[in-house]
Parts: structure tokens; C-alpha cells; sequence
């Protein structure tokens, strides 16, 4: 327990560190965490639309995206621009912190805050804290491709003559297939295993961490993994335990230290 404390207070204090030199540098919490996209490149074009600078970048990194979106490097992305966020400048470099998505060319998102410059990388962007600290005491993180989901009943419900009502609070398990594409930590030599997922995103049953865009068949992920020895089968049961690829180098990072620690098969 006392191990498990200290290594909380680690990643927070890298978590709080990481967002104080962002602060510094004009992005809050806030803006940081809602973003949907983190895009670093150089400006092409900064056109007026409507008394508003819509810049043309062309992306050399994009360490955050939506999954449905992909990576974004080498292509063209219209921004923007917030209000009141100060002129940009054709040749110029930023990170750009935006949401939304739209155009059917060219991608188009728009800015809430900016940083002046591109990191060369992006591996020190910091966990928060409680999804660290998951993927460091989990038995096993893969990067696998949902390829099958299946419904399955609550494992609490009781066994009855009629099915009990449905419930905002379920869990809404499902058994997914993963078909494994890398193992950063624990021993897993299968190519595919079965997983027991809740999907639902009720508080009851979300976890600790943030929402993320649902997974559907097809979609690549990394994953949490823990060993249920009664069920025989590894779970991910908190929202936390599915994270976009956007995330895979903060999340090599944290399990890194620990690749080597036993694992449950």
C-alpha cells in the first residue's frame, strides 16, 4: 500500500510539472486535457475568414489525435485560430492544441491555446496520474486490434426464470478479441486472446480516469490488462484500461521500469 502511495505521488508530481511548463507557456490544465488534437508544424498560409486568421500547417508531429483520425504527419490541416491568441506567422512553427473536425479535403480543427515551436519529441508528455499508475500495476500492456465483441451478461446478476430489467448502471460486458501486435509488459505469447471489457461509461463503472472515444471491431488500442484467476481470463475493467496509440509513448514510459516484474499468464 505504502509502495502503491509513493508511486502515485511520483507521477503526479511529474503530472503537475509537466502541466506548470505548459501553463508557462500559455496553455492551462484545462485546455490541455480538452484537447483532441495536439498538432506540432509549420505555418504555410494565415488567411482572414470572417475576421478570423485560419492558418494552413503542414504537420511534422501529431503526437494526439482521435483514433477515427489517425496520424496526421506530412499532411496539410486548416486551424482556427482562437481569439485574441496573437498573430501567427507564415514559416513559423507552433504546437497547436484544438478540438473538432471537419472538411472533407483537409482536415480543419480549432485552436484553444498554442505553443510557440515543435518539440523534437513528444515521449515526455506525462500520464495523469491515475491512468499511470494503472498501467504501471497492470499484469500485462499489449497494443492489440479489436477483431470481435460479443455481449455477455453481468457477472453479478443472479440466475432467474426472467432476465432482471436493464439498468444504467450494468457494466455492459463484453468479451473482445484482441489480436496482439506488441507486448510492453508481461509475458504474452499468444497471437490472440480474449479480454472481458465493461463498456459502460457510467460513473458506477467508468473507473478513475477520463472518457475516451468508444472502440469498435477493427480499431487498434493499448491495453491494461489484469489477471482474474476465478474467471481465468485477463480483464480491462476500468475506462482507463483502452487508450488511444496516441498515447503509446507516455504509456512505453511508464511501464517501462517494471517491464521486467513478474507477470500472471
Amino acid at each position: 500500500m505504502v509502495g502503491q502511495r509513493r508511486l502515485f505521488l511520483f507521477f503526479l508530481v511529474a503530472y503537475v510539472s509537466f502541466l506548470s511548463s505548459a501553463v508557462a507557456q500559455g496553455i492551462s490544465a484545462a485546455e490541455r486535457n480538452r484537447a483532441t488534437f495536439v498538432l506540432g508544424g509549420k505555418v504555410q498560409k494565415v488567411e482572414l475568414v470572417g475576421g478570423v486568421q485560419v492558418a494552413t500547417v503542414q504537420v511534422t508531429a501529431s503526437p494526439r489525435t482521435p483514433p477515427a483520425i489517425g496520424s496526421l504527419v506530412d499532411q496539410e490541416v486548416r486551424i482556427i485560430t482562437k481569439n485574441g491568441s496573437g498573430s501567427l506567422h507564415t514559416g513559423s512553427s507552433y504546437t497547436f492544441y484544438a478540438v473538432g473536425t471537419s472538411g472533407a479535403a483537409k482536415v480543419t480543427v480549432r485552436e484553444i491555446g498554442r505553443v510557440s515551436g515543435v518539440a523534437q519529441t513528444f515521449q515526455f508528455t506525462a500520464l495523469q496520474p491515475s491512468i499511470a499508475l494503472r498501467y504501471s500495476n497492470a499484469d500485462a500492456v499489449v497494443r492489440a486490434q479489436v477483431t470481435v465483441q460479443t455481449d455477455v451478461p453481468s457477472l453479478s446478476a443472479e440466475s432467474s426464470a426472467e432476465p432482471p430489467p436493464p439498468s444504467e448502471h450494468d457494466p455492459k460486458y463484453q468479451t473482445w478479441t484482441l489480436n496482439i501486435e506488441d507486448v510492453l509488459k508481461g509475458r504474452i505469447s499468444a497471437k490472440s486472446i480474449s479480454v472481458l471489457v465493461a463498456t459502460n461509461p457510467d460513473i458506477a463503472y467508468a473507473g478513475i480516469g477520463d472518457t475516451t472515444t468508444p472502440t469498435t471491431s477493427g480499431e487498434t488500442r493499448v491495453f491494461a490488462l489484469r489477471w482474474d484467476p476465478q474467471l481465468k481470463s485477463f480483464i480491462a475493467t476500468d475506462q482507463i484500461d483502452v487508450r488511444p496509440l496516441s498515447e503509446m509513448p507516455a504509456i512505453e514510459m511508464t511501464v517501462k521500469p517494471v517491464q521486467g516484474a513478474k507477470s500472471k499468464k
